[in-house]
């Protein structure tokens, strides 16, 4: 099987990129897309990754929209090892959590198989299933009538 990275939107490193993806047959450069648009690109891939630079305390237990959005198309995550995103990946067996050094890096890609990723995948659906705007408008619609009981109708 060969592998296809696409990186999408913009940034610090989207010349770094675009010069990648001219030299390499199989990385390819996707300017952003409006938000609605989002999802169809994304479900079209095997595996996202979301992997977020630990520069900063808010990075560190960030989770980020995109490892939602990811899980929300079914797909399974890459991710660095921050508190949050090892939580969700590992309660939900949906994805990895990629080592620092770079030869663990390549030892854990070139390690995943067909069956382990479709276990993951099915983790990141149920995953998708868990975290969804109905479920988490209730909670908070619960967490507001405790906090102030006598604005209630």
């Amino acid at each position: 099987m060969r592998s296809h990275l696409v990186v999408m939107g913009y940034g610090a490193l989207e010349d770094e990129v675009k010069e990648a993806a001219a030299k390499a047959s199989n990385i390819h450069f996707q300017p952003a897309v409006p938000p609605d648009e989002v999802l169809y690109y994304t479900s079209s891939a095997d595996i996202g990754l979301c992997l977020i630079e630990n520069t900063c305390l808010s990075y560190y237990y960030s989770l980020p929209n995109k490892l939602f959005e990811y899980l929300l198309s079914g797909l399974p995550v890459l991710v660095n090892d921050m508190p949050e995103q090892r939580r969700i990946v590992e309660e939900f067996k949906c994805g990895w959590v990629v080592p620092e050094s770079q030869s663990e890096q390549e030892k854990l890609l070139l390690s995943i198989d067909s069956d382990q990723f479709e276990a993951r995948r099915v983790g990141a659906i149920r995953a998708g299933e868990s975290f969804n705007w109905e479920d988490e408008a209730a909670k908070l619609r619960e967490l507001y009538a405790a906090l102030a009981p006598d604005m209630q109708n």
